[in-house]
């Protein structure tokens, strides 16, 4: 029976050195993700967790693996995946452990080894992982997991496609360690907290807590070593200290130092250092643990964004973890091409939304230098949905990526009709990390408990009109407008449908007076921008899409995706004819060009048109000028 410790609280000395070389040790990750699974949708299917289950017939995937499309959701709620995985006496060799990390299993999993049920998780959209060392055998061994994303007890649940997406969309590893271990088994974290406190380019206070597991017969003594490295692998800090670890028991140890003159992370000048965790035991390493973290001090207002002392206006998007090629079952390649764009478009900030997302995504943001907001769920429901497994999603999320510089804050909620529920949630967050905000997205609602409101507002689309935004508001979670590229009408018209008729000339002329607004206009006045959002996504809205994107769902860009481009990169020339989806152009003769040029001039089949000068358009409902937008009238 394994027991928790209190927390021996230890303080360390520094120690410098030279060059760090990591040692090897016990601990190894195999990745499963590639390897050949079977797949078998239904809603009946039970039995196929046992070692002789005959599952030729099935589906040979690989995994990440979702069954639904864009277009077709289904729901099962007894799918089922099998693979093989070859088994060694090395693998618990000396008491080692073995266990199954899932990144993600969407919704509700129950994992079976050689037929022996390893345990269940409920919510599609954190990591889980289980001890299988007694299931194992050396040889062949059977991993079955049957997966259902018909219940959601610890999903967002608003009836939008997005919450019906199911499978082993995220991957699937195994981990293997010493007896004698860093804890793999906190919330399926690292076992590794970094924090950092009274940050400046003078100096950074460091506090770690690491979670130690013996997993042994006898108690013994755990020593840690944790080694600082800046990006070269210099050491610039070790801290050191010990304490007894009983048999079967789990502790923590806590480590409290400081980095002189550190490198520091900020916004588009991203600085990680690397920290080592060691374990030794009997005079020996036995485990270590590889993290990165950056430093940084920032701090939200009701009026101003700082990081390290300096005003920065974020300016970014809301990111859905799915594409239309693969749905949500993106892999590290296609994450990546995703922040390629965000960083292309010139933002440095994203909305990752409504959910925790892979730890490619998080790991992206760190390198790339780009901010992050993350948060446990959409929820829109009309009482009271708080309950242990959505508070275990949200301790989830916040363990997991604990160690992220670039996650800015935590997300209690959005849209949530029941106050109650983000109430919860926010004190479930700082009960977990005390050193982040916690925010909530609203529309209309005031939920007490968070530490910021954000606002969720469209002007021009579901209300109000074009020139109403911002409507006194500063902290923007969410705006934008449908467009449709194969919808189109006159530059000038102002025709449009939620849900039917989502030209995307009319999504442009929304945008226009938004990108004046928080770019040209008003920036100040606008600390956080999130467009809504950066690429089309499933959703129960215009025939199976949420439009609201400024790409496609295959990453195809819209006209107003250039003018954020123009507007956020001044200094990076850029000209787009507007209409290149237009392809049969019967109502319009006129052109519209978006450019951060101070002027432009227009020739048709070689016959010269004239020359706009930056300013001199006017959009057509708010009839305030545009910069960055050229109209040339009848030139067709």
């Amino acid at each position: 029976m394994r027991t928790l410790l209190p927390i021996c609280l230890a303080s360390a000395m520094a120690i410098h050195a030279a060059r760090y070389a990591p040692p090897a040790t016990d601990r190894a990750w195999t990745d499963l993700s590639g390897q050949v699974w079977k797949f078998a949708g239904s809603n009946s299917l039970t039995g196929a967790e046992a070692i002789g289950y005959d599952d030729a017939s099935w589906q040979a995937v690989r995994v990440p693996h979702t069954w639904n499309t864009k277009v077709v959701r289904t729901t099962y709620t007894n799918a089922w995946y099998r693979t093989h995985v070859q088994g060694s006496s090395a693998d618990t060799a000396g008491g080692k452990r073995y266990y199954l990390h899932f990144d993600g299993a969407n919704a509700n999993a129950e994992v079976y080894l050689n037929g022996t049920l390893l345990g269940r998780h409920q919510g599609g959209y954190t990591a889980f992982i289980f001890d299988a060392t007694a299931a194992r055998k050396d040889g062949d061994n059977v991993l079955a997991v049957k997966v259902d994303n018909a219940s959601f007890p610890g999903l967002p649940s608003n009836g939008n496609g997005w919450v019906h997406y199911g499978g082993l969309f995220r991957k699937v590893r195994i981990l293997a360690t010493n007896r004698y271990s860093i804890d793999p088994t906190d919330f399926a974290s690292p076992g590794v907290y970094i924090s950092q406190s009274k940050v400046s380019s003078a100096n950074a206070n460091l506090s770690v807590r690491a979670l130690l597991r013996n997993a042994g017969p006898a108690g013994k003594t755990f020593a840690v070593n944790l080694v600082v490295c800046d990006s070269t692998g210099e050491i610039v800090s070790t801290l050191r200290d010990s304490l007894a670890v009983p048999a079967n028991a789990d502790t923590a140890l806590i480590l409290n130092g400081s980095i002189a003159t550190p490198h520091l992370w900020s916004l588009g000048k991203p600085y990680l250092y690397r920290i080592y965790a060691e374990l030794w035991v009997d005079g020996a390493i036995k485990d270590m643990v590889a993290l990165r973290t950056g430093f940084r001090a920032y701090q939200l207002t009701a009026s101003a964004f700082t990081i390290n002392g300096e005003q920065n206006f974020l300016r970014g998007a809301g990111l859905h973890g799915e594409n239309e090629a693969a749905v949500n079952a993106l892999d590290s390649l296609a994450i990546k091409k995703q922040f390629e764009v965000a960083q292309d478009m010139g933002m440095n900030f994203l909305r990752l939304v409504h959910y925790p997302h892979s730890s490619a995504a998080y790991n992206l943001a760190d390198e790339r230098g780009i901010g992050l907001s993350t948060e446990n769920g959409l929820y829109q429901n009309q009482g009271d949905v708080r309950s242990a497994v959505r508070d275990d999603n949200t301790r989830e999320m916040v363990m997991q990526n604990f160690n992220h510089p670039s996650i800015l804050w935590w997300g209690a909620g959005n849209e949530d009709y029941y106050d109650p529920n983000t109430t919860r949630f926010a004190a479930v967050i700082k009960a977990a990390d005390s050193t982040r905000p916690t925010v909530y997205a609203s529309s209309g609602q005031k939920p007490p408990g968070t530490d910021f409101i954000f606002q969720n507002i469209y002007q021009g689309w579901y209300g109000g009109a074009i020139k109403d935004f911002p409507a006194g508001n500063h902290w923007i979670s969410e705006s934008g407008a449908g467009g449709v590229t194969a919808s189109h009408q006159d530059y000038k018209s102002l025709a449009f449908t939620v849900g039917t008729f989502e030209p995307e000339e009319y999504e442009s002329l929304v945008l226009e007076h938004k990108f004046q607004y928080i770019f040209d206009t008003k920036p100040a006045d606008v600390p956080l921008y999130a467009h809504w959002v950066l690429f089309d996504m499933g959703d129960s809205k215009y025939k199976g899409l949420n439009t609201k994107g400024m790409f496609t769902a295959a990453g195809f860009p819209k006209d107003a995706a250039y003018l954020w481009k123009a507007k956020a990169r001044p200094n990076d020339p850029l000209i787009r004819i507007c209409g290149k989806h237009w392809y049969v152009r019967m109502a319009t003769r006129d052109v519209k060009i978006y450019s951060n040029r101070p002027s432009i001039s227009l020739t048709v089949n070689g016959a010269g048109k004239g020359m706009k000068a930056d300013g001199a358009y006017t959009n057509p409902s708010t009839a305030g000028v545009i910069n960055d937008v050229f109209y040339f009238d009848s030139v067709l």
